[in-house]
């Protein structure tokens, strides 16, 4: 079948960093970079839609989020339900953390769970954990610790 085929031409996309997940605020603007390069790290709550995500399994991870965040480990909600105030998010539980808006298709490539967590360092993902296997917040340090910070030089 090759035979019969005459080769055109070929077309190379390529992407920048920022198409592949783009963090906005509830007023729309872009914090992209202050989220993800975090150099002291950063664990990402993340739901792609919370009306589907089960009310036990964000009470899970919302908990989580609240230890991290009182044990000084930066802690945000990704989600693409987020409304244009803090207070039209609907979560089962109090968060004492930021929320942030994404797109779907890209807290999906992220991580596949809804909800599920992310552990971040310097742009670099250190771990990736479904509602149902959650890890320690001693765990979570333990790993940033371990993690050295991005030298400016590299």
């Amino acid at each position: 079948w090759m035979s019969q085929w005459v080769f055109q031409s070929k077309r190379v996309i390529t992407t920048s960093d920022n198409d592949m997940i783009n963090v906005q605020d509830y007023q729309g603007a872009d914090v992209t970079r202050e989220v993800l390069s975090n150099p002291n790290g950063v664990l990402l709550i993340v739901s792609y839609d919370l009306e589907k995500a089960s009310t036990k399994a964000l009470n899970r991870v919302i908990d989580l989020g609240n230890q991290a965040t009182t044990q000084y480990v930066k802690t945000v909600l990704l989600t693409s339900s987020a409304g244009h105030d803090r207070n039209f998010i609907a979560v089962p539980a109090p968060m004492h953390f930021e929320f942030f808006n994404v797109d779907d298709v890209q807290l999906k490539m992220l991580v596949r769970a809804n909800p599920g967590i992310v552990l971040i360092k310097d742009g670099v993902i250190m771990g990736k954990w479904s509602s149902h296997e959650l890890p320690t917040v001693n765990k979570l340090h333990q790993m940033l610790q371990n993690q050295p910070a991005k030298s400016k030089n590299a």
